[in-house]
């Protein structure tokens, strides 16, 4: 877990692991705000469902890199 403001990041990275209280309407709308305030830090979240991870961890993590590299090669 890492501290951003407010905020408490459980994986920090280029991505984040979402379990399924993501898809709930009111976390949805904190989620929302939050993805907002790290925006504005200069923060990017890729929100991957756990049940993605699951399923195809190497295709994940593929995309994870690929993100990194987009950034990387933006910056």
């Amino acid at each position: 877990m890492h501290a951003v403001g407010p905020y408490i990041a459980d994986f920090y990275c280029a991505a984040e692991i979402d379990g399924a209280v993501h898809g709930e309407d009111r976390q949805i709308i904190h989620d929302e705000a939050r993805d907002a305030y790290l925006a504005r830090l200069g923060l990017r979240v890729m929100r991957v469902p756990a049940g993605d991870v699951l399923a195809d961890p190497d295709e994940i993590a593929d995309g994870i890199f690929r993100v990194a590299l987009e950034r990387m090669a933006g910056s």
